[in-house]
Formats: structure tokens, C-alpha cells, sequence
């Protein structure tokens, strides 16, 4: 601690006379973690920490910009300790001081760091009321909120008042200032209203909704806040969700849906009432994609806006009444207009009951975009034949709600399927619709217990898919694919399933890597099916050793890191699902070896897994009575039992078995490689290993002791810890600080962006 605190010394001397910024511009957060980890609270005098603050105080314009944005961090970290906030408030204060009376908080980065200090402080009682002390605050903490050149000057002043209006101590004589402040941006978010539609565009208005979004349901909010300020909040943010711009309007249509809440059936009738359902209905025929879009987001709240949530309904299906003839009347309807109604109406969250006549509508629609639908009655279908942003949205839609609500009624399941199955069949739909689309069908595959659907009509389509045009395409199709095996019964589907894996396996040679990565996977997955992959393999005539000559050959020759990474996990999955021969076991070890030299982290991350597993299989399982035949892999902190007793032979000979394979190899290359993870993950096994061979094991091979020893003498600590240099030698950042002296110059500039 001596040598940091002497280096420390020499440090803030070096900053207070340099002026020009430092050439690796993250040093100086480097040395805030340095000092918060090893000076605050212990070696303040020593260190000269606080003579430096005094110093930068003393001469604040001569102070070079980025050095005085640390000091203010400084300042920051020490008064968020609020009893060190206590014993140095008139240094904090002092330079805090100078900062707004040179008018500093001008300059972007100094003012981001000057609201992020009073935000530190701000999380304490004695913080809280120092700020309020000096009105000056407020007003600079409102006068960063409107600052539009920075970003992060109007995040910090904004986090600042977050801070105050979230954390702050109400016993205290605080409250009233509080109080004052929220007023104040009420007062703010009214003249904002009152303005231009440009002001209540800018970036301003979106801060000070962001703001009270997140103070909307504090504690503060939901005691301090009177029924009135609530009132005119609500009334606020619905005049915003009708003006604004659609970014500030969706904001405000959030808070207004926090607020609503937090208030009593009352309250909310009301406001429902006397001023959503009024304004509504004289805003439908100027903007119904609006209106509409507020209705869908507040219906819960009140049912009497039905009859707005259900316009694209009555537009589409022509259901005539006085509305709907006045609003065509009015509107001129566009494919865009009518795009958008219908992707609202059908994202509406309602009820169970009423998602099945949303699900009768979804479908219709679907027929209608296909060009498959016969009926007359509807209305406006040039707006949506072959319309794939529709499409795309609804099928997303489908997917949430299967996945909430799980199974369907009666018939549902079968006109669903059969219209999802026509979909992928005829229309050209984006990639990621045709997934959403394809997600749709397994989820009703999953849930078809009576073996309704008819599966051969889609495996005939996906074979057809898996000769695509588009590589996307094809690999979606494989991965659905994947999907099937997963979670389809075996007995009732394996003909279709089998015929599928007959298809995908021809994938292997594919042109994309991506693709040849997917078959891959897939064929991983068939491997822990058993009598589904024995199947396969009859049918196609592959034996294993097929499978695993192709995939050595992927590991060894294929130039893209994808499909060697999906090679070494299937190895692995072939390896201990598949009662592989004594000769591919060999094999697979032998080529787990070269590629420990692979040019990819993270194939070097898959083989060291797979060379875990083989740890696992061939020695836990000893002790563990067969847990590993379930596929579960037994917790390395659960060591293993220590007897008295000498372990038995079965033991011994399993680790030695072990040992003489290429296990100890793989680690060792594992330990030395260049990529810091593969270091720790060959660490953090040969740590674990190492657990297992205890003391009372007597091996009798020269191999399987300089084995051990070679793993017993490796340095494992310095290899695990995830720190950089600067963490484990903090002395190292302030030598390299210091060493920047006379090397100011813009060559030797490094910006961390």
C-alpha cells in the first residue's frame, strides 16, 4: 500500500502540471477504479488526494479539461461515502464552486462529470440537503436537461434529478425542495405542450418524458404526488399521445399507461370518460391510424373503446353504421393507413375469449394477402394482397399468443396449420417471416396430441425449401428441421422425420457455411434420439463412421469457423450418446488434438468442453451411480467423497485410462494458448481434475505420474483471474501514467472510441 500511495503522490503532481490530455484516454477512468479499490477511505492525506482536489481547486482554469473532469469524478466517488462526504464537504464544495462560477459546465465533458458528482452525493441524506442549499443547483440540474449539443450532459442531469426524486430522504426538510423540483417539471412539461409542434419534437421533450417514466411509480410519486398534479400529468401526456410526433408520442402514451396504474377504478373511469373517449371522437377522421393506436394501448382500461379498437374491423368486413359511413366519408384510405390499422388491431392484448375472434380475423386476413379468399364483402383487399409487412407482423403476432395460450380449440389447430402450411407453400415471404411462420407450425405440431395435422404435407414442402435460392431460407428450413427432432413424438412421426434427415444430410456440401453448420447441428441432435438416429442410419445406409469421417474432414478442411464449431459439439454428442467403437473413440480423440491448433477461440472452447465431457463420462460417473446416463453432468463442487480407505482399482484405472489418452495434451495446449479464455477454461478443468486425483491413489505408470505432475506444476492462479494488469498491479497504471511525461504530443494520441 506504501508504494501506491508514494506513486499516487507523484501522479497528481504529473496531472497538475501537463496540458494536454493524456495519449491513452483511459487511463484516467483506470485511476478513478484504482483509487475507489485501494485509496478511498484509507489513505486519503497520504496518497494526496486531497491536497490535489485543494491544488485543482485553487487553479481551476489553468486545470488541463480532461484532468478536471477526473477531479470532478474524484469528487463524485469520494462524497458518495457519505460520512466521507461529511469530513471533506468544503473541498467537494470548493471546487464544485469553481466550476459553476467560471461557467465550466459549458464545455460538455466537464458538465456530464459536474451532474454525475452531485448525482454520487445525491444518494444520501446529508448529499440531498446540500444540493438544496444553493437554488443554484436546481437551476443548472433544469438547464442540463435542456442542453441539446450533448447527450451525455442531458443523461447526467437527468439521472441527477432521477437520483433526487427517487432516493432522496422525505423526513428530512428536503421535502419541500423536492416538492418544488417535481413542480417545476410539471411546470416544464406544460409549456413544452403549449409550444410549437417543433418544441414538442426536440430532444428536450423526450428527455423530460423519459424522466418522469422513470419516477412514474416510485415511491415518491405514488405518496407525494397530489391527485391533482396527477390529473394534469395524465392529461399531459394523452394531449402529447395525440400531437406529438409518433417517438414523443409513444413516450407519452407509456407514462400515461404507468400512471393509470397506480389510480383507483375512480380516478380511471373517469379520466376515461370526460377526456379520452371525448377527444378520441374528434380526432378519429383527422388521424384514425392515432386514434386507433391509443385506443389498442388503453383498452384495457375501458371497454367502451371498442368500437375505435375494432375499426379495422368494421372497415374491412364493411359492417355499416353511422361511424364507420362517416369515416369512410372522411378518410381517404391508403395501403399504408390500413397496414397499420390491421397490425395494430391484431398486437392488441385482450382476453382469451376475444383473442379467438382476433385469431378468425388474423386468419381471414392471411387468406386475403395469399389472394386466396372468395369473399366479396370485404373491403379494401387491394390494400393488402401480397402485402408482406402485413404478413411478416401477423405471423409474429400468431407466435406470441400460441406461445401464451398454448393449445387451440375444436377445429382452430387444423385451419391454422392448413393456412400457415399454404403460406410457405405460395407467397415469397421474408426470411424472417418464413421462421416466425415455421415457429407457428411446430408450435401446433407440439401441441397436436390426437396426430390431426397432416406432417407429410409439410415434409414435402421443407424438401422443397432445403433446394432454396436464398442460403437463408435453407438454413432456417434446417433449423426448423432441428426444431422437429427436438420436440415431436418419435413413434407417431418418425417415417416423416427420418425422410427429412434423409433430405438434410445432402446439405453437408452446401455452399454456405452457415448452412453446412445447421446440418451439422442437426445430425447432433438426431445422435441423442436413439432408436430415431438408428433408424436413420438403416434407411440411409451411413454407418457412424460415415458421419464421423465427414465431420473430421469439416474440422480439417472447412475454412469457416461455423461449421467446425457445430463438427466438434456433434462429436462430442456422437461420443457419448452413440456406443461408439473403440477405434472411432481413437479417432475422434486424435483429431480433438489437431484442432486444439484451429485459428477460433471458441472451436478451441468446444474441444476443451468435449474433452471435459470425456473427464465426466470416464470418471465421475464411477462415483456418481450412473447420474451421467441421464445426460446430466454432476457439479465439480460436489467433491468427490475422501475415504480413509485406498480408492478402488475401478478408479484408478479409469483415471489412468484417462491419462494415457491425449486428455493431459489437450489441457496443456489449452493452458499455453494465446486466447485468454481458452486459458482459463483449461485452467479452471485442470483445477478440477486435479480435485479428483487424490493422494491415495497409487499409480504405477511413469506416464500417469509426470502426467499429474506436469498439471500439478503448472502456475493455474495467474491464468484464472479475468483482471487485466492494471487490476492486478495497480502500481503498473501509475508507472505508465508517469511515463506519458514529455510524450504529449497528438501522434501519440489513442481515443478508447
Amino acid at each position: 500500500m506504501a508504494e501506491i500511495t508514494v506513486k499516487l503522490a507523484e501522479v497528481f503532481k504529473y496531472l497538475l502540471q501537463i496540458d494536454k490530455q493524456l495519449p491513452d484516454d483511459t487511463c484516467l477512468q483506470r485511476l478513478l477504479d484504482v483509487i475507489k479499490v485501494n485509496v478511498l477511505d484509507k489513505e486519503l492525506e497520504a496518497s494526496g488526494l486531497i491536497k490535489f482536489l485543494q491544488d485543482v481547486t485553487a487553479k481551476t482554469n489553468d486545470i488541463e479539461s480532461t484532468v478536471l473532469t477526473f477531479s470532478l469524478l474524484l469528487c463524485g466517488n469520494l462524497g458518495e461515502n457519505e460520512n466521507l462526504f461529511i469530513q471533506n464537504k468544503d473541498i467537494i464544495n470548493g471546487l464544485l464552486q469553481q466550476v459553476t462560477d467560471h461557467n465550466l459546465t459549458t464545455d460538455s465533458s466537464i458538465g456530464t462529470a459536474y451532474f454525475t458528482c452531485l448525482s454520487q452525493i445525491a444518494l444520501h441524506k446529508m448529499g440531498v440537503k446540500y444540493f438544496f442549499e444553493k437554488s443554484v443547483n436546481t437551476e443548472f440540474a433544469l438547464t442540463g436537461l435542456k442542453h441539446g449539443e450533448s447527450v451525455f450532459l442531458q443523461t447526467a442531469a437527468r439521472n441527477l434529478i432521477k437520483t433526487l426524486l427517487t432516493h432522496a430522504h422525505h423526513e428530512d426538510k428536503s421535502e419541500s425542495q423536492i416538492n418544488n423540483l417535481f413542480n417545476q417539471l410539471m411546470t416544464e412539461l406544460q409549456m413544452v405542450i403549449t409550444r410549437s409542434s417543433t418544441s414538442v419534437n426536440s430532444n428536450y421533450t423526450q428527455s423530460l418524458l423519459s424522466l418522469f417514466n422513470d419516477v412514474n411509480t416510485t415511491e415518491f410519486f405514488l405518496k407525494a404526488t397530489t391527485e391533482n398534479n396527477k390529473t394534469k400529468l395524465l392529461n399531459s401526456y394523452f394531449s402529447l399521445s395525440l400531437t406529438a410526433s409518433d417517438k414523443v408520442a409513444d413516450m407519452a402514451l407509456d407514462n400515461l399507461k404507468s400512471i393509470l396504474t397506480c389510480l383507483d377504478d375512480a380516478c380511471r373511469n373517469s379520466f376515461m370518460e370526460k377526456t379520452v373517449l371525448k377527444e378520441l371522437k374528434t380526432h378519429v377522421s383527422v388521424d384514425v391510424v392515432r386514434v386507433h393506436r391509443i385506443s389498442c394501448s388503453l383498452y384495457q382500461w375501458c371497454e367502451n373503446l371498442k368500437e375505435y379498437v375494432e375499426l379495422p374491423l368494421r372497415i374491412f368486413s364493411s359492417q355499416d353504421n353511422e361511424f364507420t359511413q362517416t369515416l369512410n366519408k372522411d378518410l381517404k384510405m391508403t395501403k399504408q393507413i390500413f397496414t397499420t390499422l390491421m397490425i395494430q388491431f391484431i398486437c392488441v392484448r385482450t382476453t382469451e375469449n376475444y383473442w379467438y375472434d382476433q385469431l378468425d380475423f388474423m386468419m381471414k386476413i392471411m387468406n386475403v394477402i395469399k389472394g386466396t379468399s372468395q369473399d366479396e364483402e370485404l373491403q379494401n383487399q387491394q390494400c393488402i394482397i401480397n402485402n408482406t409487412r402485413l404478413m411478416a407482423k401477423l405471423l409474429q403476432c400468431l407466435h406470441d399468443r400460441l406461445e401464451l395460450y398454448g393449445r387451440l380449440k375444436g377445429d382452430y389447430s387444423c385451419k391454422l396449420y392448413d393456412i400457415l402450411v399454404d403460406t410457405i407453400t405460395q407467397m415469397q415471404i421474408p426470411t424472417t417471416a418464413y421462421k416466425k411462420c415455421m415457429d407457428c407450425i411446430v408450435l401446433l405440431l407440439i401441441s397436436d396430441e390426437l396426430y390431426t395435422l397432416d406432417i407429410k404435407r409439410l415434409v414435402f414442402m421443407l424438401e422443397i425449401k432445403l433446394c432454396d435460392l436464398k442460403w437463408e431460407i435453407r438454413d432456417t428450413t434446417l433449423e426448423i428441421i432441428n426444431q422437429i427432432i427436438i420436440h415431436l413424438k418419435v413413434t407417431n412421426h418418425s417415417p416423416s422425420i427420418i425422410t427429412l434427415c434423409k433430405s438434410s444430410w445432402q446439405s453437408l456440401s452446401d455452399g454456405n457455411s452457415y448452412v453446412r453448420a445447421s446440418v451439422i447441428t442437426l445430425i447432433g441432435t438426431l445422435s441423442t434420439r436413439g432408436d430415431l438416429f438408428q433408424k436413420f442410419l438403416e434407411s440411409t445406409n451411413i454407418k457412424k463412421l460415415d458421419i464421423v469421417d465427414k465431420l473430421v474432414t469439416v474440422l480439417k478442411t472447412d475454412s469457416e469457423a461455423f461449421p467446425r464449431r457445430s463438427a466438434v459439439k456433434t462429436l462430442q454428442l456422437l461420443n457419448k450418446h452413440c456406443l461408439l467403437e473403440d477405434d472411432l473413440k481413437t479417432k475422434i480423440q486424435e483429431v480433438m488434438i489437431s484442432t486444439m491448433n484451429d485459428f477460433d477461440w471458441e472451436v478451441k472452447i468446444h474441444v476443451l468442453d468435449f474433452w471435459e465431457s470425456i473427464f465426466v463420462l470416464g470418471v465421475s460417473n464411477i462415483e456418481t451411480n450412473g447420474s451421467i446416463q441421464n445426460g446430466t453432468v454432476p457439479s465439480y463442487t460436489v467433491e468427490l467423497t475422501r475415504s480413509s480407505h485406498k480408492v478402488d482399482n475401478t478408479k484408478q484405472k479409469a483415471i489412468e485410462s484417462l491419462l494415457n489418452s491425449k486428455f493431459c495434451e489437450a489441457l496443456l495446449l489449452g493452458f499455453n494458448d494465446y486466447e485468454q479464455s481458452v486459458c482459463e477454461k483449461a485452467t479452471i478443468i485442470i483445477k478440477q481434475f486435479l480435485t479428483v486425483v487424490h493422494d491415495d491413489i497409487e499409480f504405477t505408470t511413469q506416464n500417469s505420474l509426470q502426467c499429474i505432475k506436469n498439471l500439478e506444476d503448472l502456475d493455474m492462479e495467474s491464468k484464472l483471474t479475468t483482471s487485466d494488469e492494471y487490476n492486478r498491479n495497480p502500481v503498473s497504471l501509475l508507472n505508465d501514467i508517469l511515463a506519458t511525461a514529455g510524450e504529449q504530443d497528438e501522434d501519440n494520441f489513442v481515443d478508447c472510441y
